[in-house]
């Protein structure tokens, strides 16, 4: 073997300290965020965009899902792989499959006779999941539709059963000053039922109604048991409903679904109505069939539940209407921007009527364990909890990662931060590589 002179070995080394530096880079983001405004009814819309996080910890768009002029409806995931992004006018449903978040999936159809707190996600054992909605008929009938989540499992919209509703799937909503769609249903009968498109008369829910065109009246979905002793008060409200016989006041009990996943089924009344506070979350284990009451510290903004952890942003009664802190952070545009701005006014747009200390807090509904995190900016955050006990939040324009250790979290990193930010409420973590040029679903529209 020849000598190695100490110029040899000084390219050796060299080539090895570099072959070192390149495989100890860390892999690229796999994090993609969904940001958008959703609204109902109103004049000003604004796009919707998937992004991921590029390297220089800024927002790297992935591609755009919605124009400024389609605007955002809502977003329901299937918590199985799959975010069903519906446009602002109701008319086209695109699905963001997170095995391929590139691929374009969209399906277009009449969806703006749809009931709107009806509309969401089934996700039967065994088969894809669907985004199902509500069609107004005749003579107070409604009928149900599926647009299933996967290209291969149906050419686009199909007619539903009632049924569909016993496997709902929902998280929550996302903290956003305009106001969210929350699913409703009816206590009837020990059960949950939606959705609620029939008021309950004499004290029975006008099951039939429901089921005219889709099948027998025993058909219609349930998303979930009540608790035994529930107190009769709860969701109980006064409202007006109409038959052959005229107007009358009748009894319901609405009530809110807070979360149907998995693991858990959890409802509350509207704070409108029920004036408490804290806001009584009543929580099932679907494995043990137990039953925990959650006091959350909300109002307007409703929690959402991610594996194991009740996630709310605090809100507290202002009856003076003091300022709440990190308004001045918050984005202000000039009068009419709208028309022409991709980003919506937030500033003074929470209002004074709740107070939002700029806390955020983590309940576990399996402990107990709580955990507050403090912001110290009203519009904040958790967007999402993984199994592995990392956390991400929401701070206005950026966005941080922390791990729950005990019932503390370790200090936190800053993961991005962008002029869209404020605009992030869903996120998801993909095997899938982020590409310079976003490839189209093989199917494209459907």
């Amino acid at each position: 073997m020849g000598r190695i002179t100490s110029a040899t070995a000084a390219l050796v080394l060299a080539a090895f300290l570099m072959a070192s530096l390149t495989t100890a880079q860390p892999p690229k983001s796999n994090l993609y965020l969904l940001a958008g405004t959703p609204l109902q009814n109103e004049t000003d819309s604004y796009p919707v965009t998937l992004y991921a996080v590029g390297p220089n910890g800024r927002l790297e768009t992935v591609r755009q899902i919605f124009s400024k002029k389609q605007g955002l409806f809502d977003v329901r995931g299937d918590l199985e792989g799959r975010l069903y992004v519906m446009n602002q006018w109701q008319n086209v449903l695109s699905v963001i499959h997170e095995s391929n978040p590139e691929g374009v999936d969209t399906v277009k159809g009449n969806f703006g006779v749809m009931y709107e707190t009806a509309w969401g996600i089934v996700a039967p054992p065994g088969r894809p999941s669907s985004a199902v909605y509500t069609e107004w008929c005749n003579d107070n009938c409604w009928k149900l539709f599926a647009v299933a989540g996967s290209p291969t499992a149906s050419p686009g919209i199909s007619k539903g059963q009632w049924s569909l509703y016993r496997w709902f799937r929902y998280r929550g909503t996302p903290v956003t000053p305009r106001a969210a769609v929350i699913p409703e249903g009816n206590i009837a009968g020990g059960e949950v039922v939606l959705p609620d498109l029939a008021r309950p008369s004499g004290g029975a829910a006008v099951k039939g109604k429901l089921a005219r065109g889709s099948g027998p009246a025993e058909s219609v979905g349930t998303v979930g048991a009540v608790p035994p002793r529930l107190p009769p008060s709860v969701g109980a409200h006064s409202s007006t409903v109409g038959d052959k016989a005229g107007w009358h006041q009748v009894t319901v009990r609405d009530v809110a679904i807070v979360a149907d996943t998995e693991r858990y089924f959890a409802f509350a009344a509207f704070p409108f109505y029920s004036k408490q506070w804290p806001v009584p979350v009543y929580v099932q284990n679907k494995a043990t069939g137990r039953w925990r009451v959650i006091d959350s510290p909300f109002i307007r903004l409703w929690p959402r539940v991610f594996g194991s952890w009740l996630a709310t942003t605090v809100e507290e009664p202002n009856p003076t209407g003091k300022e709440s802190p990190g308004l001045k952070n918050e984005r202000t545009l000039p009068p009419y921007a709208y028309e022409t701005s991709d980003f919506p006014q937030i500033m003074g747009l929470y209002g004074t009527k709740t107070y939002m200390p700029g806390k955020l807090l983590l309940q576990n509904l399996v402990d107990g364990r709580k955990i507050t995190i403090d912001t110290g900016q009203q519009d904040s955050e958790v967007l999402d909890v993984r199994k592995d006990g990392l956390v991400l939040y929401r701070v206005n324009d950026e966005i941080f990662s922390a791990r729950i250790k005990g019932d503390k979290l370790s200090a936190p990193t800053l993961v991005v931060k962008g002029n869209d930010v404020p605009e992030v409420h869903w996120v998801f973590w993909s095997k899938a590589e982020v590409s310079a040029q976003p490839a189209a679903h093989p199917k494209g529209s459907r």
